[in-house]
């Protein structure tokens, strides 16, 4: 008998990114079985590019897009439902949209509306894929790359890009400077990668909220940089990183979005642990050495661009090289 099934999706960028592995392989053990997916506008258009979704229903912010994501989700009944954030908010809207159970963890005053009660116990050392695998209930199962949970034939044309081969560069981070390597950083690895034949140019993309830190990088590249900052939104980036030779990124939402389009990846790390939320898929880490790695840091942190600072480009050039294979 055909079920149905609504999936919370989390809020977050990287968040969605870690969570599509599990998605996958619960999806793969649910192909006869009708599944909608609630995700917040800001992650919506992600949603969009993922294949064997049948509805996608858009919670928008406040009190109205809570009624109108209920509203959706009441004509869907009857249905059970898997919640990957860990709020209230998100209990509390498939409970009034009618779920006749929740799976998901505890905590956060939202208990009495989880059915199906997940624990993590056990995975505070985990990578964070491990512990959506665990609220999917496909634990143990083999997790493919995030690039498997995505329909590429989605992917808009992306904007005009330079002939051969080039680099994708993100030297942005929406967490602020706490996870921003210096720019000058990224230019010097970029200008040796094109010097050394790994790429004949590199492409900067960013939000208007990038925009020094891409400016930065473009200038420093001159002719051999092409600068898309505030150009792209999350579609089109995607089909930037997804044509790119490699991505040079910072821990952030887009280095999530390089590895969930197939894009070689080399993401460098501060005080962020990369064995909780570090890039999956084909992908190489440069992590600051002798320091404390925490889940969670401040937005701006002295001791954490102190760590950023720590890494050099020639780790991280060394660390593209390997990854290309040269």
């Amino acid at each position: 008998m055909r079920g149905r099934f609504v999936i919370h999706s989390p809020n977050w960028l990287g968040d969605v990114v870690m969570f599509l592995p599990a998605w996958r392989a619960w999806r793969d053990a649910h192909r006869e079985d009708e599944v909608h997916v609630v995700a917040k506008a800001r992650v919506a258009a992600l949603w969009r590019l993922a294949a064997d979704i049948d509805r996608l229903v858009v919670l928008d912010d406040g009190i109205a897009g809570m009624r109108r994501a209920t509203a959706a989700l009441r004509a869907l009944r009857p249905f059970s439902a898997i919640s990957a954030p860990s709020s209230l908010r998100s209990a509390l809207l498939l409970r009034l949209g009618g779920a006749s159970s929740i799976r998901g963890t505890i905590g956060q005053c939202r208990t009495p509306l989880i059915g199906e009660r997940v624990s993590l116990l056990g995975l505070e050392d985990a990578h964070q894929s491990l512990e959506y695998a665990r609220i999917m209930g496909v634990e143990g199962s083999p997790l493919p790359p995030p690039s498997a949970a995505i329909d590429h034939a989605r992917l808009p044309s992306p904007p005009a890009l330079p002939d051969g081969d080039f680099l994708a560069i993100l030297p942005g981070a929406a967490r602020g400077g706490s996870k921003r390597w210096p720019p000058e950083r990224f230019a010097a690895v970029a200008a040796r990668a094109i010097d050394a034949g790994l790429a004949a140019s590199a492409v900067v993309c960013g939000t208007q909220g990038e925009r020094a830190e891409c400016d930065s990088v473009a200038a420093a590249l001159g002719s051999r940089a092409t600068n898309l900052c505030g150009a792209t939104g999350l579609p089109a980036l995607a089909a930037v990183l997804a044509k790119s030779r490699a991505v040079l990124s910072n821990d952030s939402g887009g280095m999530h979005l390089a590895t969930a389009v197939g894009a070689p990846v080399v993401a460098v790390f501060g005080l962020t642990d990369p064995d909780k939320t570090g890039p999956l898929g084909r992908a190489a880490v440069v992590a600051a050495q002798g320091v404390p790695h925490s889940r969670a840091i401040p937005r701006e942190s002295a001791a954490a661009e102190s760590a950023l600072r720590s890494v050099s480009p020639e780790s991280v050039f060394d660390a593209l090289a390997t990854l290309l294979g040269k």
